[in-house]
């Protein structure tokens, strides 16, 4: 964290601009590692949520970590890595049908989905790391 304040010191300030960019920008790829201290049960909760495993591995120090995106996107990922829970980080995910995802997880998390704080358009649930996770039901 030192190295990377001292870098930004030496770095001298940018001009401001407002020129246009020459190309449209698209994100390639945005990874959101998660720590999941059992993930078994983090795989089933974000499974239920429509997530797939996209690559699996152990890592040298011997966790395993999964990762994972959703079935029509590999553009935004999920990594989810065995090691101790940090700091919470909240997510939000759009879902078609907010009681469809609620149903989903009470078959593998029931204790997430069953206190789910909940109003008509969206409910805060926590995965099995302790990560609130916001679902918001998709607009037409």
């Amino acid at each position: 964290m030192a190295c990377m304040k001292r870098i930004a010191n030496d770095l001298p300030a940018a001009a401001p601009t407002r020129r246009p960019l020459a190309a449209p920008v698209q994100v390639l790829a945005l990874h959101v590692p998660l720590p999941a201290p059992d993930l078994d049960a983090s795989l089933a909760f974000y499974g239920a949520l429509g997530f797939r495993v996209v690559d699996r591995g152990t890592g040298e120090d011997d966790r395993r970590w999964a990762r994972l995106a959703l079935p029509d996107t590999l553009a935004a990922q999920l990594l989810l890595q065995e090691c101790p829970p940090l700091e919470p980080i909240e997510l939000r995910l759009e879902v078609g049908s907010l009681r469809a995802a609620l149903h989903a997880l009470a078959a593998v998390a029931p204790w997430a989905a069953g206190r789910a704080d909940t109003d008509a358009d969206s409910a805060c649930v926590t995965d099995p790391a302790g990560h609130p996770v916001v679902l918001s039901a998709s607009r037409p």
